[in-house]
């Protein structure tokens, strides 16, 4: 049309445009149309099985005074490669109606027949520095022994690489009169010392320090959440077929530890089989 400039007029013979790229229906955890492996799906299910192990591992340790492995076992490992005198006790002694115990004699007594000894102050507190990690019997009782008690107990070590010295508190409730009556029932003899062993009944759970078990319950919340991470991984892996997916989720496995670190095993199983996966075009 006359009037109009060139730039107005509209570009006439170029051909139509087309598209490049479009949106895609594969989604990011399907890369292609390709069928998923047979070796894929099977590492998968492995994994899967390896993760469940390390999550029931995970509620092991979460549960303190129940199941394969507990937290003085846990401890007690620990304290047995402890360096020698790396370990502080202390506590609070009161009597039975909760007032405190002062002047009465605590004795450190190990199964070698190392004994430590201290005398409780106004407060009933005792202190012990300087001691060995790990079991041990704690003696209380009155300086002219005319009763007492024993526990068994487990001193906490340092935990490697963080601190040099392990604190270990234990407050100690002396027994009713009714309880120490009951030792010397039957006693012929006058001189019977009212005496309550509590070491018998705490064989298996000794006493420990309330904290110690504090670590031990974040690795099973710890194990129970890689687990749940490695699962993830290893369905998305499953659905895709994806080797990196499935690797991730073997060596997420792998850190779960399972009874008698099964997961362990299992997951380096599963991470050299990863390598066998063929890739998908």
């Amino acid at each position: 049309m006359e009037g109009e400039s060139e730039a107005e007029q509209p570009l006439i013979g170029l051909p139509e445009e087309e598209t490049v790229f479009a949106s895609s229906e594969t989604s990011l955890i399907t890369p292609s149309d390709s069928p998923v492996s047979v070796q894929a799906k099977a590492l998968a299910i492995l994994i899967l099985l390896a993760a469940s192990m390390g999550f029931l591992n995970g509620l092991d340790f979460s549960i303190q005074d129940k199941g394969l492995v507990r937290p003085h076992e846990f401890i007690y490992r620990f304290s047995e490669q402890a360096p020698p005198n790396s370990a502080v006790l202390d506590g609070r002694i009161t009597d039975a109606e909760g007032t405190p115990a002062s002047g009465y004699l605590v004795e450190l007594v190990y199964l070698n027949g190392t004994i430590y000894q201290n005398l409780t102050d106004g407060d009933g507190m005792y202190h012990f520095e300087e001691v060995k990690p790990g079991l041990a019997e704690l003696w209380i009782h009155t300086v002219d022994f005319e009763k007492g008690v024993q526990h068994r107990i487990l001193l906490t070590p340092p935990v490697p690489g963080l601190e040099p010295i392990g604190f270990t508190r234990i407050d100690i409730k002396m027994p009713t009169d009714a309880e120490y009556a009951e030792t010397c029932e039957g006693e012929e003899d006058a001189d019977c010392v009212p005496w309550v062993d509590m070491a018998s009944e705490e064989m298996e759970m000794p006493l420990l320090d309330p904290q110690a078990g504090s670590l031990y319950y974040m690795l099973g919340f710890l194990f129970m959440g890689l687990a749940t991470l490695a699962s993830v991984f290893a369905v998305l892996g499953y659905r895709s077929g994806s080797r990196g997916l499935l690797r991730t989720a073997a060596v997420i496995v792998f850190f779960t530890q399972g009874h008698y670190y099964s997961s362990c095993f299992l997951g380096l199983v599963a991470i050299g089989l990863s390598f066998a996966i063929p890739s998908r075009d």
